[in-house]
């Protein structure tokens, strides 16, 4: 029995006759014509539809009747009344301008019918302008990543991304996007990587303290973000709770166009960064940029022992470089690129074994250090 149908490229395609209502897998890409399906098993565990036509809200409503149908013995034929997928393990909506042919609500209602799979593990959402919020509930105990990316109107997300399971959460280009829930005091989580990016109106995320696991973390394009918050310990909403000084943080991996986050994020960091090798810095939404401060100066001075590898990436107005450089004492490698306003470099450690410099540099710079055997002038 057929347990998987991929349909991709089909531009003409308006209606495929029969799906087996045994199909685990269904993939419909690049049918931009596609107006119907019949209904599919409630057992489906993967459903990745990809720039579908105006009938795949009748597939999905469709799909959500049957499980009313299997779940409760009874359908409705005027609205969207199932109780969701049991084993949807894998959801991926990449370009669909519309999910439902009734008003936004009902949308997001066919949507959230989907996500009340407790099976689900990968969720995908991606260029969806019709979402503003996706309920991701407590129901979601198997979610382990999630990716949403390029949703313009979405303003908020469900309690579920600070599930004890997640592992992976990338958020991307959501420019009204402002506000995650928090977990509670209690929570853990064995997430290894968060990712957001290029949400502007973001003014908070959960306090960073409670990811232990993290490995990756990157934050860029978000320039209200300028206080992880936490609940309680007696200082009100901007109140950072502090870290029991036993605790000890698996992050590895960090790229941030604002080091201020990173100081403000972990107030124990010789607890938080001990674990930290690789530190990118890129350009911040502030072209003007000024020297580091004295804060920031002190987390170069002190708490960058494990560092290996640092990066500075586009940061035009930077003036100079961090000028405790030489206290990185694990430090081996070092890249600068497009910094132009960088005339001289501070003094190094002893254990960096190669600099390079790409792109523009300032004149003085590279008449400085062009014998130099460790430093290496790359131009393209």
């Amino acid at each position: 029995m057929l347990g998987r149908l991929v349909i991709k490229g089909c531009p003409n395609l308006s209606e495929v006759p029969l799906v087996p209502l045994c199909l685990r897998v269904l993939t419909v890409h690049d049918c931009p014509k596609l107006m119907q399906l019949p209904p599919v098993s409630s057992r489906l565990e993967e459903l990745d539809l990809e720039n579908c036509g105006g009938g795949v809200e009748t597939m999905l409503s469709n799909m959500l009747l049957l499980c009313n149908d299997g779940e409760n013995g009874s359908s409705s034929s005027s609205s969207i009344q199932g109780v969701g997928f049991v084993v949807l393990r894998r959801l991926r909506i990449v370009r669909s301008s519309s999910i439902h042919h009734g008003g936004e609500n009902e949308k997001e209602l066919c949507l959230d019918k989907l996500l009340m799979s407790t099976s689900l593990t990968h969720l995908e959402l991606t260029e969806l302008p019709w979402l503003t919020s996706a309920l991701l509930g407590p129901n979601l105990t198997a979610l382990e990543h999630v990716t949403i990316e390029k949703c313009e109107n979405l303003r908020s997300i469900g309690n579920s991304l600070v599930s004890s399971s997640l592992k992976s959460l990338d958020i991307s280009d959501c420019p009204r996007l402002t506000v995650q829930q928090q977990p509670d005091d209690h929570w853990g989580g064995v997430m290894y990587s968060l990712c957001v990016r290029g949400c502007p109106e973001l003014t908070w995320l959960w306090n960073l303290n409670c990811f232990t696991s993290v490995r990756v973390l990157a934050v860029m394009g978000c320039p209200k973000l300028t206080l992880i918050k936490s609940r309680g310990g007696g200082g009100g909403d901007d109140s950072l709770s502090p870290m029991p000084s036993s605790s000890s943080s698996a992050l590895e991996r960090v790229t941030i166009d604002d080091l201020s986050l990173l100081t403000a994020a972990l107030p124990r960091r010789e607890c938080c960064l001990n674990s930290l090798r690789h530190l990118t810095i890129v350009r911040g939404s502030n072209k003007e940029e000024k020297p580091l401060t004295a804060e920031q100066e002190e987390l170069f001075q002190h708490h960058l022992t494990s560092l290996t590898m640092l990066y500075f990436l586009l940061c035009e107005g930077l003036p100079s470089l961090p000028a405790n450089l030489e206290n990185l004492s694990s430090l081996k490698h070092m890249e600068i690129w497009d910094c132009p306003k960088i005339e001289s470099l501070p003094n190094l450690p002893a254990s960096l074994k190669r600099v390079e410099i790409h792109g523009g540099c300032h004149p003085r710079l590279k008449e400085q250090y062009r014998n130099h055997k460790n430093i290496i002038f790359l131009d393209f």
